[in-house]
């Protein structure tokens, strides 16, 4: 009886120590805005560092010679154009390959058709606004886009992940002024 009576002693013990309100924890300090800035700032800048890095073998093992622009996109004509260089307010058709660096495909207009866009007015990846301006009609070209240049940190909410380079092989199909 003793011992059962101990039991429950220490069970009711345990049971008033559990019910009791706990101190809450400590709140974190905020970093200082300046500090939280130079910090993604720096995380920033190492992520672009891998992206050119990545991108930079890409071509080196296919051995391309690509132009680099200021912004970053890589651009190599594989000829074929004819006529003034595409400008802003054309309306371009174009033909399109979307791949990742890894090889796998996003995109194709022999699937998913030709696109039609009036450059500057209607939605386009930026990097392909900057390829295009660059091109004639029925020029081909190979182009890398830096996440920055295609789709960002969130991706296409489809086949294109967030912060992702792609490979885009183009063709522009038709200008109308």
């Amino acid at each position: 009886m003793m011992h059962r009576s101990l039991a429950y002693s220490f069970f009711v013990v345990c049971l008033m120590a559990a019910c009791q309100e706990s101190a809450p924890p400590p709140k974190p300090k905020p970093l200082p805005q300046k500090e939280l800035k130079e910090d993604l700032e720096h995380a920033n800048n190492i992520l672009v560092r891998n992206e050119i890095f990545e991108i930079d073998n890409f071509i080196r093992r296919r051995n391309w010679n690509m132009t680099e622009t200021g912004s970053g996109l890589r651009f190599m004509s594989g000829g074929g154009g004819t006529g003034d260089t595409v400008r802003m307010g054309n309306k371009v058709t174009f033909s399109f390959k979307i791949s990742l660096l890894t090889g796998k495909q996003c995109y194709d207009s022999d699937k998913d058709g030709l696109r039609t866009v009036r450059l500057g007015q209607e939605e386009l990846e930026p990097g392909l606004l900057e390829a295009f301006q660059m091109m004639k009609k029925g020029e081909q070209a190979t182009i890398i886009l830096p996440a920055h240049l295609a789709f960002g940190l969130a991706g296409d909410d489809n086949k294109i992940p967030g912060r992702a380079s792609l490979l885009y092989d183009v063709k522009i199909v038709e200008v109308i002024k």
